[in-house]
């Protein structure tokens, strides 16, 4: 979070999250980055992944990791022919090709005004 005089900037991967507290209600900054089709953000993580060649079970990339987004996590980028031929007996693994990393760590960034009189806190957790 970049909290300037005039403006908020807010990034975010994974399931990291940020909440501001403007005149006593909250506004979410972030969106969880997760490959499940239950919001528009998670049909678009889901398509990424698959368009990456790997697929989403069960809410997981892969069958695994429950975030779409993320630093670290080799397996799922450099590695990510290991852990193909670590699932092979997979169903899904058998028609995967893992091209593209299925898990990357391009954050989402929203910058909105602030509102100095309104604004009362930032909330981060993760």
């Amino acid at each position: 979070m970049l909290v300037r005089d005039d403006r908020l900037v807010c990034a975010n991967v994974g399931d990291s999250r940020a909440l501001l507290i403007r005149k006593g209600r909250g506004v979410e900054l972030t969106v969880d980055h997760r490959p499940v089709g239950t919001s528009s953000k998670g049909r678009q993580e889901m398509q990424r992944v698959v368009n990456a060649g790997g697929w989403s079970v069960g809410g997981r990339v892969c069958g695994i990791l429950a975030v779409s987004r993320a630093f670290g996590d080799y397996e799922f980028k450099g590695g990510r022919f290991d852990l193909l031929e670590d699932l092979s007996e997979e169903p899904l693994a058998k028609k995967a090709t893992l091209k593209d990393p299925p898990v990357v760590p391009t954050p989402d960034v929203l910058e909105i005004q602030r509102e100095v009189d309104n604004d009362e806190w930032l909330v981060s957790f993760f």
